[in-house]
């Protein structure tokens, strides 16, 4: 069926969809966990996670890597390609970007492993984000002198082949970090609020991706290029400590708005993000491309398993649970993140957050009010010198940044910078973000506060 006649069908099919028994995550994004299945059953992550096409290739500049790799990014690639991961495409040549700056690494590396690295742990290396900590370790040539993969008991047994050599999953106890140096966790909050202080205990940094420990006084919540100070006090071969990531949302937004910050404050920033599949993990990827197939195909949805709603050619509001002031808790965490990452309690933050039907880099929408006048060359200047951001901001050729754009790459994109007119004196700006949540805003930035630790 051609794209055109899917639409079609897709837009005049009035058939409700047959509903099984939902499953509402109430993680944020960026946790992973095993998830439910309608039928009591459970599926790991990993197995979703394997099941999931390879939709498109991992790419430098708009670059195809090879011939087997382009073959493998057709989106009807066979789902049966083990452990392929769902990478978003990125045919933007440089030119189309605007001449975007890219930070992207281009060249793949294998991890460093030396007699003298720290021991690291990967808590979760079944999900989504703990697949992506292996890819970054690789990319960033991190230093290890031994690697371990925990996940659940009903995954340990399972083999993990990292940097040439295959290793075992092994169920994650309380004697899993017995002489480890480093544990990169994303296996949900439960497990960290279990493990984490066990772990520290026995002598062994956390960098946690859960929300556990976010907001927990002492514990310092960071985004390397925002503020590394705040863990300046924690080095491997120091009293060990936990590093909170924070949600995905605040990383990308901040990687955005804290160089304005600095240069002119803010006083009130507006907030509405439109959020990718992988935020609630490998099996809401999967529900996604499942939806899409049955719509091709048939015209109609049959599988909800993991949201309420149909998520295909859909949109609705973030899936985190309701707070009693009418905000979820993934607009909270927006709120209360910034002002602790900033340290500074003095701005007004609100936000919107909506689940979209993109596979795994978020988009936002942000309004601010400044304390001092700034007009957008001066904020395309100040951003165009940001560490980790990268411009596409092409107003001749309406070209402005994509999830598309940003998946599957370091950098967060910023486009559509433009005074806000309904703001008198240049106090107002518009800028719209787009950042790859698995990456940037889950494991690139817990990889990153991990290298901060060797420092």
């Amino acid at each position: 069926m051609g794209f055109h006649a899917f639409l079609e069908k897709s837009s005049g099919a009035q058939t409700r969809p047959h509903r099984r028994q939902s499953h509402q995550s109430s993680v944020d994004d960026g946790d992973d966990d095993t998830r439910p299945r309608a039928n009591g059953s459970k599926e790991t992550s990993e197995t979703a996670f394997g099941a999931l096409t390879n939709h498109t290739t991992r790419a430098c500049g708009g670059r195809r890597q090879t011939k087997k790799q382009s073959k493998r990014t057709r989106m009807n690639a066979s789902l049966s390609a083990k452990g392929a991961y769902a990478s978003a495409k990125l045919n933007v040549s440089r030119a189309e970007r605007g001449g975007a700056r890219s930070r992207a690494r281009c060249v793949r590396v294998e991890a460093k492993k030396t007699a003298d690295g720290p021991k690291v742990v990967i808590a979760g290396i079944t999900g989504a984000v703990g697949q992506e900590f292996l890819r970054v370790l690789k990319e960033r040539d991190f230093p290890y002198s031994s690697m371990k993969m925990l996940a659940s008991a009903r995954s340990a047994g399972s083999k993990v082949d990292f940097d040439g050599e295959t290793y075992i999953v092994e169920e994650l106890t309380d004697s899993s970090f017995d002489g480890q140096d480093i544990a990169l966790f994303s296996a949900g909050g439960s497990i960290s609020k279990k493990f984490a202080p066990i772990a520290v205990e026995k002598g062994c940094h956390v960098v946690d991706n859960s929300s556990a420990f976010r907001m927990t006084e002492g514990v310092p919540l960071v985004i390397p290029e925002v503020n590394p100070e705040a863990m300046s006090h924690l080095k491997i071969g120091g009293k060990a400590g936990i590093v909170a990531n924070p949600n995905c949302s605040t990383i990308i937004a901040l990687m955005a708005v804290t160089p304005i910050h600095r240069a002119v404050g803010v006083e009130r920033m507006v907030v509405s993000t439109y959020q990718a599949a992988s935020g609630a993990g490998a099996l809401a990827m999967k529900e996604l491309e499942t939806q899409t197939r049955e719509l091709v195909n048939d015209g109609e949805v049959k599988t909800m398993e993991i949201f309420k709603w149909q998520y295909a050619f859909n949109l609705f509001s973030h899936n985190a649970p309701m707070t009693e002031n009418g905000y979820n808790e993934e607009e909270m965490k927006m709120v209360k993140e910034t002002r602790k990452i900033w340290n500074f309690n003095d701005v007004n933050i609100t936000a919107t957050c909506i689940r979209v039907p993109v596979m795994r880099a978020h988009a936002e929408s942000i309004n601010l009010t400044l304390k001092n006048p700034l007009d957008e060359k001066q904020a395309k200047d100040i951003l165009s010198k940001a560490e980790g951001v990268s411009l596409i901001d092409d107003r001749a050729n309406n070209r402005f940044p994509t999830p598309l754009d940003a998946s599957d790459q370091d950098d967060v994109y910023v486009g559509r910078i433009r005074q806000d007119i309904s703001q008198s004196g240049n106090k107002g700006l518009d800028i719209f973000v787009c950042g790859d949540q698995i990456k940037k805003g889950a494991a690139l930035n817990a990889v990153q506060c991990a290298e901060l630790l060797l420092k």
